[in-house]
């Protein structure tokens, strides 16, 4: 069967609790899913105690959207008709749906470098060479991820911030390696956004963010940060169109679903 976009849900028949996730191929994800049960090795350690306590026979799944137009904003909306982000209710660990806006410049310089084969398998191979390792060890190591937060923390002084500011502006004045960066920036881009479609690995995400914002610090840090993105009018205003875009995609999926 021809796989498709979706919204989909897994029911634990046993405690009434449902799990809520979409997907570009949402029968292979939930495949996914069911094959990492199986072996007991779900991310998801809710999910994951349920499978195990009730058995896979307790579990059915279902799609619930196919085809949707915005696949998030109706995640969003079964997540809440559900109530699957509530311990009592279901498994879902994250709450809202976070999606990350592209950048519709570096998309169609992305897009354009892609279609170069050679290009393309060269961008590939350096991206699963460098980040794949690096990712593992900063997921599974964490005396390796502190002493890369340290050193990196150490190492990023209002000076160097400065000094490495000031020589980015320098290399923006040309246009080749502007162009050469944008493209840079795209294929990081398009990885992250091919990862964040796995629920569980912006599950780790929000964790990691939740973890970082207990240090008093950090969160000093990231205040001072915003405050002064929030004093450039043209940085407001996109951020106040980002959001209503998003709520108008929410309020239409929402009108959608049945009641």
């Amino acid at each position: 069967m021809k796989d498709y976009p979706g919204v989909y849900v897994g029911r634990c028949k046993a405690n009434g609790k449902s799990y809520v996730g979409s997907s570009i191929k949402v029968l292979r994800r939930q495949r996914e899913h069911k094959s990492a049960l199986a072996k007991g090795i779900h991310q998801n350690k809710h999910l994951q105690a349920a499978w195990n306590k009730y058995g896979a026979e307790s579990f059915e799944w279902e799609v619930l959207v196919k085809n949707p137009k915005n696949r998030f904003a109706e995640e969003q909306v079964w997540i809440e008709k559900l109530r699957s982000s509530d311990r009592k209710f279901g498994f879902n660990r994250s709450y809202p749906v976070r999606v990350n806006v592209p950048n519709p410049i570096a998309s169609k310089i992305m897009k354009r470098y892609w279609k170069d084969p050679v290009k393309r398998a060269a961008w590939e191979a350096a991206l699963l060479k460098g980040s794949r390792k690096v990712s593992e060890l900063l997921e599974n190591d964490p005396e390796f991820a502190a002493k890369i937060s340290a050193i990196r923390q150490g190492m990023w002084t209002d000076e160097i911030r400065q000094k490495a500011s000031k020589s980015a502006k320098g290399r923006y004045k040309n246009k080749k390696y502007k162009k050469a960066h944008l493209t840079f920036l795209a294929a990081g881009r398009a990885t992250l956004a091919e990862r964040q479609k796995d629920p569980d690995f912006v599950d780790r995400q929000t964790q990691a963010m939740r973890d970082r914002w207990k240090d008093p610090k950090a969160r000093a840090l990231q205040a001072a940060r915003m405050a002064a993105l929030w004093l450039n009018p043209e940085f407001r205003a996109k951020a106040a169109e980002r959001s209503r875009q998003q709520i108008i995609a929410y309020n239409r999926a929402k009108q959608r679903a049945p009641v």
